[in-house]
């Protein structure tokens, strides 16, 4: 059982005490000691001395380190993040950690660090500046950069070098709910007519037309599609990260799916593919076969960024609502349910992980299918003629 005295040392600014603390021996047999330094009363090095000896005793005590936050950071990105996430996440929390983090907290000792440096941290992340390079971050950032942070330091409580996690004291700035701005049918209509025949067509109606993410938009090949049985595989998504293309599985099981596909979209597909085949057989041993559906003329990926990129000028040039590209997915799912397919059959269709997270994002669409409900039940049995 561990035990300690206390000593005073006089100096010419003033007294202090020093604590020494005997924890038995270590494999070579040579006592250890733990030292630490009180400036105060000998009464409050008495209850520091005794805090120590309880932890010690109790198997609770967590040895001092002058281990800085952003190292800690460094070797948790190292030896936790980086090998067990996918390329596209580790970039988000390289930008968090080291674009935020590191630069506002990292000099702070990790054990040092408490719940006021990281309040301190957010509010300033989210006030106004009007210089050009610090501008001030949406409630959302800052809620990704929180859940980083909060990860790193569960991990530190997990290895036994902070007692408690600082980040679970704070408060952060509330994100709004996104509310995404969708086409009404007329609008997709004349959307379909004017990329008939462009690069953006193949895109758009696998967009609008099954709800695919961008990602799987430029992923999908076509091996994936069964035009005898009608039916399409959302097995592969596309990603570009450090200049480099990288085709990944969904994150869920749910994410993987199998679509049954409208006849119209499955003529559209076939006459693509055999255009695209004369692009293949015109460029011969130049063109780079990668099987993608969606793909330069050349047969090479698109970059992600580049599809949104010549979609939104599409949208300026011919005076169209500017949407994003991944809000064709929600126009996709807006219609799905304003047409009253069942909300379990759009939330397998759109490969969400849950009925609960389709619910969510589209509750204003069954507010209109709500009311209609209601209008019918009145005219259907409750007006009399």
């Amino acid at each position: 059982m561990a035990s300690g005295h206390i000593r005073k040392r006089e100096y010419k600014s003033g007294v202090s005490w020093q604590i020494v603390i005997e924890n038995g021996v270590d494999e070579k047999g040579e006592r250890k000691r733990i030292y630490k330094s009180v400036k105060g009363t000998k009464k409050e090095a008495q209850k520091i001395m005794t805090k120590i000896l309880n932890e010690l005793n109790n198997g609770t005590y967590i040895e001092p380190t002058k281990t800085s936050f952003g190292d800690f950071l460094k070797e948790w990105m190292e030896t936790y993040v980086e090998p067990n996430l996918s390329p596209t996440t580790i970039v988000g929390y390289k930008a968090n950690v080291f674009g935020h983090i590191v630069p506002n907290l990292g000099h702070i000792p990790l054990q040092s660090l408490n719940a006021l440096d990281i309040q301190k941290f957010y509010n300033k992340l989210s006030q106004e500046n009007h210089s050009k390079t610090n501008k001030p971050l949406s409630a959302r950032t800052i809620e990704h950069i929180h859940a980083n942070l909060k990860s790193a330091l569960k991990q530190a409580v997990k290895l036994g070098v902070i007692e408690r996690n600082p980040a679970e004291a704070v408060t952060i700035p509330k994100a709004k709910d996104y509310k995404a701005t969708v086409y009404d049918e007329e609008e997709v209509k004349k959307l379909l007519k004017y990329v008939k025949g462009t690069k953006l067509e193949i895109p758009v109606v696998l967009g609008v037309g099954l709800g695919l993410r961008r990602g799987e938009v430029l992923g999908l090949k076509w091996s994936a599609i069964d035009f005898e049985g009608k039916k399409i595989k959302v097995q592969t998504s596309l990603a570009y990260v450090d200049k480099k293309f990288i085709f990944k599985s969904p994150k869920s099981t749910a994410g993987e799916r199998t679509l049954v596909v409208s006849d119209s979209i499955l003529e559209t597909l076939k006459k693509h593919k055999k255009e695209q085949g004369l692009y293949r057989l015109m460029l011969g041993a130049t063109y780079e076969n990668n099987d993608l559906v969606c793909c330069e003329e050349d047969g090479r990926p698109t970059i992600p960024g580049t599809l949104s990129h010549r979609f939104n000028i599409f949208l300026q040039e011919h005076d169209f609502k500017e949407i994003r590209f991944h809000d064709l997915r929600h126009t996709h799912a807006s219609l799905l349910l304003k047409y009253g397919v069942a909300a379990k059959v759009a939330s397998t269709r759109l490969g969400h992980s849950s009925i609960g997270i389709t619910l969510d994002l589209y509750s204003h669409v069954y507010n209109e299918v709500e009311e209609e409900a209601a209008n019918r039940i009145e005219t259907g049995i409750f007006q009399i003629g």
